[in-house]
């Protein structure tokens, strides 16, 4: 899934892949836990536990006042660097709900998604655009950050 997902709507681009580690996990993150959900195997109370535990520890680490080029200096070697990608599965919830409730209900990222996945016609590298279009007040290397709360 980590890699199958990303590369159906447009893949990262391989240079500096660490600097976007908090989005592309997280996206994969946020996916993969929908899809537990979605097939039965976890129960909403699952769900919403697994993001509380997440949410919590992402909280009280420093990973979450990292910079982007922090965060990709020592992401293999310091647990709250990789903590970082909470910061993307944040972001993804947020759109989710963003999109459900401008639709009224009627859509979801899910259908976002698709769209991309068209759009991208299998190119590779689409990802920093996206990135920076709609990512930007939760990059990294922002000074300001979001503060997730538990659900």
């Amino acid at each position: 899934m980590h890699t199958w997902l990303p590369n159906q709507t447009g893949g990262l681009p391989l240079e500096d892949e660490a600097r976007d580690y908090w989005f592309s996990e997280g996206f994969t993150d946020f996916y993969a836990t929908r899809v537990l959900l979605a097939s039965g195997i976890w129960s909403l109370e699952d769900y919403a536990a697994r993001y509380n535990e997440v949410l919590t520890r992402y909280d009280g680490s420093a990973a979450r006042n990292f910079t982007a080029d922090q965060v990709m200096a020592v992401f293999w070697t310091n647990q709250d660097a990789q903590q970082s990608p909470m910061t993307g599965a944040g972001c993804w919830l947020t759109w989710d709900r963003a999109v459900r409730t401008a639709s009224g209900g009627r859509l979801s990222l899910d259908d976002v998604m698709r769209r991309q996945r068209t759009r991208t016609g299998g190119r590779q590298g689409v990802w920093r655009g996206l990135v920076s279009r709609h990512a930007a007040p939760w990059r990294p290397a922002s000074t300001s950050r979001p503060t997730w709360r538990a659900m």
